[in-house]
């Protein structure tokens, strides 16, 4: 009897080299939890006073200076934030209510839900044209307290709907809102671009946000409103360097981060700071769907992001009742420094980064899962248009 040997066809390994790995925020997070901490910057002069050098020599004297200046840094930056966004608000996870814009898909808002479901609190509500299907996995997310409410966040009538919808079955108003709404990317040369494809794109991701602050900021304002709110804003560090092809997209997160600045200051100038918390998020390129085909720069400096890693520092800040600005990875917190270099340095910081070039390549396909999607928004908006030009009316109107 002939005995035949067969190798199991085993898969490619999808194993990536350290050197993935290696990015400038691991080289500072390392840095910041060694020599930029203060206990451990402490230890050093403590253990050199245990084996007994003179309290003069020069090793104790230059340790313990540099842990004072770290330790004034430190103390420094938590003033710093104290003053910028006033004393943190208690939050009670039991008797919080969460409502999420775009929470719909596979992206930040469905993992912000997931998150909230899992912590126990009273409630989220997430806001999304798209419902999902019927299933065991809906199923268990309605039995954490996950409740979907069809709504297009650019329509005000929709979203109006919405929040009775929500008070009904909460019996509450939301306590903390996160606005993960975005448009699906249609990259192109401006004069490449229609006038529907830039309203759309300012309609999801600029008009759907005023609305939800306008018709919720009422309720969480309310001197009844014991407990705060806290609402969250998710922009781009493109706000700072926009690049090209991209201009519908960077146009209306700048937007996002000026409505943003300007909320903070309202409600601070209701002296509400200690009550009602803002948190801008400003992130590089995130691992969705939206950025599918757009190769980072350089992964040393401008790493993807993992969505998991943007969730944790964000519900970070929620969790603590803390109010700022997250910018993420590093990078991000530099760029709003571009604006103040010499312009012939700014261009070439620019060459340099990459960021024109590695979106040059991808105008013409388009990029994210929404192509499709996007088309029929502008479809639908050409034909509005021809509706308004028969009617004899020259405005362009695409959301009420």
């Amino acid at each position: 009897m002939q005995t035949i040997t067969t190798t199991p066809h085993l898969p490619p390994s999808t194993s990536k080299p350290w050197t993935h790995y290696l990015t400038l925020d691991l080289i500072l997070h390392i840095l910041h939890r060694s020599v930029f901490h203060p206990f451990i910057c402490f230890l050093i002069p403590l253990c050199l006073l245990a084996r007994h050098w003179p309290v003069s020599s020069r090793g104790i004297v230059y340790t313990f200076s540099w842990a004072c200046l770290v330790t004034l840094y430190h103390t420094l930056a938590i003033w710093n934030h104290r003053l910028a966004y006033g004393r943190a608000r208690t939050v009670h996870l039991e008797h919080e209510v969460v409502l999420v814009a775009g929470g719909g898909g596979n992206g930040l808002g469905r993992l912000f839900a997931e998150v909230y479901a899992m912590k126990g609190v009273r409630g989220v509500a997430v806001l999304d044209t798209k419902m999902p299907k019927q299933g065991a996995e809906r199923e268990e997310w309605e039995e954490r307290g996950i409740r979907w409410f069809q709504c297009d966040a650019g329509r005000r009538e929709d979203v109006e709907r919405a929040k009775d919808q929500i008070f009904k079955e909460f019996d509450t108003h939301p306590t903390i809102l996160i606005n993960c709404v975005a448009a699906p990317i249609t990259p192109g040369p401006i004069p490449s671009l229609t006038t529907p494809q830039f309203t759309s794109t300012l309609t999801t991701n600029l008009t759907s946000h005023f609305n939800l602050l306008s018709i919720f900021l009422p309720s969480i304002l309310s001197p009844s409103t014991n407990s705060g709110a806290t609402i969250v804003t998710t922009s781009s560090i493109l706000t700072h360097l926009p690049p090209i092809h991209l201009a519908p997209y960077s146009a209306s997160k700048a937007a996002l981060a000026s409505l943003h600045h300007t909320l903070t200051a309202e409600i601070r100038a209701l002296s509400l700071s200690h009550k009602v918390k803002a948190i801008l998020v400003e992130p590089g390129q995130i691992d969705t769907s939206l950025f599918k085909g757009v190769e980072t720069p350089s992964r040393f400096l401008a790493p993807v992001l993992d969505t998991r890693e943007v969730v944790k520092v964000v519900t970070g800040l929620i969790d603590a009742g803390e109010g700022g600005i997250v910018r993420m990875p590093t990078y991000a917190g530099w760029v709003q420094w571009f604006g103040v270099l010499p312009v012939a340095l700014q261009r070439v910081l620019r060459w340099a980064s990459g960021i024109d070039r590695a979106l040059a390549g991808v105008a013409a396909g388009g990029l994210g899962e929404g192509r499709g999607e996007e088309e029929q928004l502008v479809g639908k908006a050409k034909s509005d248009a021809k509706r308004e030009e028969s009617s004899g009316s020259d405005d362009l109107v695409l959301v009420e």
